[in-house]
């Protein structure tokens, strides 16, 4: 080999190397950054364990595409320059990634681009200085820490395996005959949109079908008008406010979750979900879980698990959420369908809880889909091709477990997180208001041994009373086990009107001048026939919600309901004595 090209073929290895170099080393630095403020700082990362052998990975990946181009100069003219002013343009980019991460996006673009320019240039600087040892210099480093990374790939892919495996062995008993319990969150699917509920649409024919073979609640009012606390309260039995689970604050532990119920119980408990914003493990909803599967291992992860491949994406977020690639309906059923012959094998009855997002902004629906639905409205044709998409999805697994035998004993409740403004009342999207297009969700309760088959509950429930309502089917209910659904469907006779169902949500961390809660937290109040809203500056509005389900018309100046207005904050603010928060 002529000197010439030995000098072409060390000045491409300089490059390659240096960009595995910087690219791992700045991975491993965000990685570290995400655990210090997730664990010391109480912050969410919105990144997943895989983080840590994830962003190398892709920092690596980004910055070898723009090795290639200096790769190409280094070949024509190898001299040590070009390998200098790499390691300066490389450094600098991945210094202006992790500056946005260490800052959390507070920095102006403008500063931190100034401090990562001047990063790279004094490295740049010492690395034409000192040419000869850079090569050699980047051989070492991109050896070592590939290998670490390897080594952490490796565990990170093995540990969770190895500690569900020992989860399982140290399971107690379960009980006789136990029940299995599946638990369907249709993220962000509210009430009025389903046919099930009377739309003028057939977006949930699957839906309908199912619901003849238990019990439908006509009004099921969620807690929270988004995922996190609803959620939370789904799974805890307690309301937002003392779950403190908020816009950027995760499940309190202090409060048994439903899955750490079952799972005490002998149960083998399974999560599957697709929201991996605010439903991932960091946000708590996860324990009690010997299984929880939120982010997809893929390619496309990969390159969104680090600063500088969210700054190419196309999602990004003025909120420093991450975007990540969010699993399908088919990716999540087919997860737990991989997980279910796992509870056969043992013989364990299971609580398995699946969360969907087809119907959670921006309505992703395979191709024909948005066409069966199209009539001149473009985001309400768009959802509703997602939930009717998600619902042949959810019958399509429904069928298979009912082939299968395994809906025999399973309790089955598809619900619904909350729903979603579709230009009512001037808003769209969600966790901006408490009107009842994102409160009432729909439930569906299915049983063949314990649910009558066919019947319809017209009183008001709460979500936040899923948790003592599966307790108590399953024979496992404590203390709380009074305020199961099952009184609705056990009665001989009307049941009366149940206690008021309150829901609440913060202060809205974007503060857009259009959503109710831009300027504090909102406070709602359902029953009596009637739905209070208490806006931050303390003005009301009144909704009878039978007569006006779309509330269109406010009653708070009306005498003939004065006094039950009165009564109704009355409630709102012994709730607030009682542990809300302002």
């Amino acid at each position: 080999m002529s000197t010439r090209l030995r000098d072409r073929v060390a000045a491409v290895r300089t490059v390659g190397t240096l960009a595995i170099a910087v690219g791992a080393l700045a991975g491993l630095i965000e990685a570290m950054l995400h655990a210090i403020r997730f664990r010391w700082a109480d912050q969410f990362t919105w990144t997943g364990p895989d983080v840590i052998w994830m962003a190398p990975l892709s920092y690596v990946a980004f910055l070898g595409v723009l090795a290639v181009p200096v790769a190409m100069v280094a070949m024509l003219r190898p001299q040590w320059a070009t390998a200098a002013v790499y390691l300066g343009v490389a450094t600098a980019v991945a210094s202006f990634g992790l500056l946005r991460v260490a800052s959390a996006q507070r920095l102006h673009v403008a500063a931190m681009a100034a401090v990562a320019v001047g990063v790279g240039t004094q490295l740049g600087r010492w690395a034409y200085q000192r040419s000869s040892r850079v090569g050699p210099l980047a051989v070492r480093l991109a050896a070592g820490t590939t290998a670490f990374v390897a080594v952490v790939a490796a565990l990170a892919m093995g540990w969770p395996r190895w500690r569900e495996s020992a989860a399982i062995r140290a399971l107690p008993p379960a009980p006789p005959a136990a029940p299995n319990v599946l638990l369907l969150v249709l993220d962000t699917v509210r009430g009025e949109s389903l046919s099930l509920y009377g739309y003028g649409r057939p977006t949930s024919p699957e839906l309908e079908r199912f619901a003849a073979k238990g019990t439908r609640f006509e009004w099921a009012i969620s807690a929270s008008p988004w995922t996190l606390p609803s959620h939370a309260s789904l799974f805890t039995g307690q309301p937002p406010w003392q779950t403190r689970a908020s816009f950027r604050s995760r499940l309190d532990d202090r409060f048994e979750t439903v899955a750490e119920r079952f799972r005490a119980r002998g149960y083998l408990t399974g999560g599957f979900v697709a929201n991996t914003i605010y439903a991932n493990v960091e946000t708590g909803l996860s324990r009690g879980f010997i299984r929880y599967q939120d982010y997809r291992r893929s390619l496309r992860q990969i390159l969104l698990s680090s600063e500088i491949g969210q700054l190419v994406s196309s999602q990004r977020s003025r909120m420093a959420i991450r975007a990540a690639h969010r699993p399908s309906a088919a990716v999540i059923n087919e997860r737990f369908r991989e997980w279910l012959g796992q509870s056969e094998r043992t013989g364990r009855p299971f609580f398995a809880f699946l969360n969907y997002m087809e119907a959670h902004l921006p309505y992703q629906t395979p191709e024909g889909w948005v066409e069966r639905f199209r009539a001149g409205h473009p985001e309400v044709d768009r959802y509703d091709a997602a939930v009717g998409f998600l619902d042949e999805q959810i019958g399509r697994l429904l069928r298979e477990l009912e082939s299968s035998g395994v809906l025999e004993n399973t309790i089955v409740v598809i619900t619904s997180d909350h729903g979603e403004h579709l230009g009512d009342h001037g808003m769209s999207d969600h966790a901006n208001s408490l009107y009842l297009q994102l409160l009432r969700v729909p439930l569906l309760v299915v049983h063949p041994r314990s649910v009558p088959a066919g019947k319809v509950v017209a009183e008001p429930v709460g979500l936040m009373d899923l948790m003592p309502t599966l307790a108590t089917m399953a024979g496992i209910g404590g203390a709380d086990s009074a305020r199961s659904w099952s009184r609705y469907w056990q009665s001989e006779g009307p049941t009366t009107e149940p206690a008021l169902i309150v829901s609440q949500v913060d202060q809205h961390p974007l503060q857009r001048s259009w959503d109710r809660n831009a300027k504090g937290p909102l406070w709602g109040i359902l029953g009596q026939g009637l739905h209070l809203i208490e806006n931050p500056d303390r003005s009301v509005e009144l909704y009878d919600y039978r007569r006006d389900p779309e509330e269109r018309m406010s009653r708070h100046a009306d005498p003939v309901v004065a006094s039950r207005l009165t009564d109704l904050r009355a409630v709102l603010d012994r709730t607030r004595l009682d542990g809300g928060r302002q």
